[in-house]
């Protein structure tokens, strides 16, 4: 298949594949920080609705922002532990499907991605990620036990 693939002479056309109609563009800026050797993503998708961008969600708050926000939750595999009463798809599973919010189930070196956008993610983890963020139009929770001091750029803290 490879060998059949670099016999085609195409021209990948980067500007149009570089916005999307999906993310707004807070989503768009965060997620785009996973594969920085390429130009950022931008939105063209400019609705507002009052809890818009990635947040961190406490794992005692999960219930509240499920209740809140009815987010699909997305996580790594069905050996992780989720909410049966809402909907739930693995990452692989939510490739090319579009939901308004989603809440993130990360695993520990996605955990470690979070805290230091310089960790070298494997490149399946990083992949999974990128789907799972961009999944979502208006919002994407990520549940991580923050306190205080927590501060990352490009991430809010959900607060009840």
């Amino acid at each position: 298949m490879q060998t059949e693939c670099r016999r085609i002479d195409c021209e990948i056309d980067e500007d149009s594949l570089n916005v999307s109609h999906r993310n707004n563009d807070l989503i768009c800026s965060y997620s785009s920080k996973l594969f920085p050797e390429y130009n950022s993503c931008q939105s063209n998708q400019h609705e507002v609705t009052g809890h818009d961008g990635i947040f961190l969600v406490r794992k005692q708050d999960v219930e509240h922002y499920l209740q809140s926000y009815t987010p699909v939750q997305l996580r790594d595999s069905i050996r992780e532990t989720v909410n049966k009463d809402y909907k739930c798809v693995n990452f692989g599973e939510s490739k090319g499907l579009t939901f308004e919010r989603v809440l993130i189930y990360p695993t520990q070196p996605i955990i470690k991605w979070i805290k230091n956008n310089t960790f070298d993610l494997a490149s399946t983890s990083r992949s999974k990620l990128y789907v799972a963020l961009t999944r979502a139009k208006f919002s994407v929770g990520i549940v991580f036990d923050y306190n205080q001091a927590t501060d990352f750029e490009g991430l809010n803290k959900y607060v009840t």
